[in-house]
C-alpha cells in the first residue's frame, strides 16, 4: 500500500471519540491513509482513540505508532527507555489499545547516540519476524542518530521536522535517506502555525520581521483556490525527498482548508419571450470576460428564453430579480432590435458553482491531482459544466495521464 501525501497527525486529537470519529473518517474519505500516533500520547488514549476510530478501515490504513517513553507509575512525567526488553514489552500494550494484531511502521520516538543501539534494532527485528510490526523506523532530529540507524538497521523511515523555516534536513540527512531508499515524514510543516498566525516570533534563527516577509511570499504564492496552509503544505511536499508531510488536525474546518478548494455561486436570471421570433437555433453574441454573456435559446417544447446574466452570490438565494429587465432588454436588443419588451416575462432562476470567483476569468475545468492537493491516488474535478463528447474524451485523457 502506498502511503498518502498528507498524513495524519493524531497528537492533535483531543479527548472525545465521537468527535475524534468524524475528522478521522472524513481524513480517510479525502484519501488520507497514514495515521501516526505514540504510546506516550495522552498516556495511550491517543492509541485507544485511534484504535476504536479506524474499526472496519483497518486493511485500508497504515498506522504508525512510538515507543521509546515511558510513563512514570505515578502518571506525573515519563522516562526514556529505549531497552530492548521495554520496547517487546510495550508492542503488546499499543496492540491492544489500537485494536490491531499488527501495525505497520513501529518507531523509536527519539533516541541519542548513547542508547543502546543494537538492543533497540534486535528488538525490532524479532517484532517482525513474529509479525507485531510490518516495518520499522525512527522519530528523531538528529543527524547523528539518523545516520546510524540508517547504517546498521533496515528502518524504512525516518520522521524529522522540516518546514520552509527548518531545512536543516537539506545539508545531509535528506539527501542521506534518498540514496539509502529511506521514506521521510515530515513534520512540523506549518512551524508551529507561525507561518500563518497573524502575529509573528523568532523562530530558530530568523527573527519576526524576516518571518513577516515570509508570511507576504506565502500570500503571494497563495491563491484563490489555494490557502496559505495548502501552499505551505504543498513547498514541503515539493522536495522529492519527501514521502509525506505530517499534519496535525483538531476541527473539521481544519481539514476542510488543508484539502478543499473554495466554490464560488453564480446566479442567472432567465426571461422567456411569449411572440413570435426569427430564431431557428442557438444564438451566443460576443461573450465577456467572465460569462458567455445573454445569449438565445430553447426549451424542450420550444419555448424561447434569453439568459442567464451573471451575479455572484454568498450563498444558494433562487430569488428574482425582475429590475434585470432593462439589462436584458439592452443585451437582447444589441443582436434583436425588434424585440418587443412587453413580452418579455421573468422565467427561472439557476445557480451554478464555480471553481473562480467575480474577480478572476472565466475557467470551465478545474483537474487537480496529487501534485496539487498533497493525497496520493485522489483527482479532483471541479468547476466542469455539462460538457460535451469531445470535451468529455478529452477530460477522460488527461485525468488517465495524470
Amino acid at each position: 500500500m502506498s502511503i498518502s501525501e498528507i498524513s495524519f497527525g493524531c497528537m492533535s486529537l483531543e479527548h472525545e471519540q465521537q468527535h475524534a470519529e468524524k475528522l478521522i473518517h472524513k481524513a480517510c474519505d479525502f484519501g488520507v491513509n497514514y495515521f501516526d500516533t505514540a504510546d506516550l500520547y495522552q498516556g495511550g488514549n491517543n492509541e485507544a482513540l485511534l484504535g476504536v476510530a479506524l474499526q472496519g478501515k483497518r486493511k485500508d490504513v497504515l498506522i504508525a505508532t512510538k515507543v521509546g517513553n515511558q510513563l512514570n507509575s505515578d502518571g506525573k512525567g515519563w522516562r526514556w527507555n529505549p531497552s530492548k526488553n521495554y520496547i517487546l514489552e510495550a508492542v503488546e500494550r499499543s496492540l491492544k489499545r489500537l485494536k490491531t494484531d499488527y501495525i505497520d511502521i513501529y518507531q523509536l520516538h527519539g533516541g541519542t547516540i548513547d542508547d543502546p543501539i543494537d538492543g533497540v534494532i534486535e528488538a525490532f527485528e524479532i517484532l517482525k519476524r513474529q509479525g507485531k510490526i510490518k516495518q520499522y523506523g525512527i522519530s528523531s532530529i538528529r543527524p547523528n542518530v539518523i545516520a546510524e540507524y540508517a547504517r546498521r538497521s533496515d528502518i524504512v523511515s525516518v520522521m524529522l521536522q522540516y518546514n520552509i523555516l527548518d531545512r536543516r534536513p537539506e545539508e545531509k540527512v535528506l539527501p542521506q535517506l534518498s540514496s539509502d531508499g529511506i521514506g521521510v515524514v515530515a513534520r512540523g510543516a506549518l512551524a508551529k502555525g507561525i507561518t500563518i498566525k497573524s502575529t509573528s516570533i523568532d523562530y530558530l534563527d530568523y527573527n519576526h520581521k524576516y518571518v513577516d516577509l515570509l508570511k507576504d511570499k506565502i500570500n503571494v504564492f497563495s491563491i484563490e483556490e489555494r490557502s496559505n496552509i495548502q501552499t505551505i503544505v504543498r513547498w514541503v511536499l515539493h522536495n522529492k525527498m519527501v514521502t509525506s508531510a505530517v499534519i496535525g488536525i483538531r476541527n473539521i474546518e481544519q481539514l476542510d482548508k488543508k484539502y478543499n478548494y473554495p466554490i464560488h455561486f453564480a446566479k442567472g436570471h432567465y426571461f422567456k419571450y411569449s411572440g413570435s421570433h426569427p430564431f431557428h437555433s442557438l444564438v451566443y453574441p460576443m461573450s465577456d470576460e467572465f460569462s458567455l454573456g445573454i445569449h438565445v435559446g430553447f426549451d424542450i417544447s420550444g419555448q424561447l428564453r434569453f439568459g442567464p446574466d451573471l451575479t455572484w452570490v454568498q450563498s444558494l438565494d433562487f430569488s428574482f430579480d425582475e429590475s434585470l429587465k432593462e439589462k436584458f432588454i439592452a443585451a437582447i436588443h444589441s443582436y434583436w432590435p425588434n424585440m418587443d419588451p412587453e413580452k418579455l416575462q421573468p422565467d427561472y432562476v439557476g445557480i451554478r458553482p464555480k471553481t473562480q470567483s467575480a474577480k478572476q476569468s472565466m475557467q470551465d475545468f478545474l483537474i487537480l491531482g496529487p501534485s496539487d492537493h498533497g493525497v496520493s491516488g485522489l483527482i479532483t474535478l471541479q468547476g466542469i459544466e455539462s460538457p460535451g463528447v469531445t470535451s468529455s474524451l478529452a477530460i477522460g485523457d488527461h485525468v488517465a495521464s495524470l
